[in-house]
């Protein structure tokens, strides 16, 4: 089964999380705050991978890179 969760959808940020088959799918990473986008990576098991849609802040933030590269997300 396929599972979406939508952690956020606005201006100030965008993240969309796709589940299947013990793998997960991060559309946008566009977090403001670092604390909020570790608190969806420690919930992630199994394969991660990232797909960002458009290089705007709110798709992909400074804090997200930093957080990604902490968990070397390539």
């Amino acid at each position: 089964m396929i599972r979406f969760r939508t952690h956020m959808s606005s201006s100030r940020g965008n993240c969309i999380q796709v589940d299947h088959e013990g793998a997960t799918l991060l559309l946008d990473c566009g977090f403001p705050r670092q604390r909020a986008c570790n608190g969806v990576l420690d919930g992630i098991r199994g394969e991660l991978l990232v797909l960002i849609s458009h290089a705007h802040n709110d798709h992909l933030s400074n804090s997200a890179l930093k957080a990604l590269a902490k968990r070397q997300v390539p």
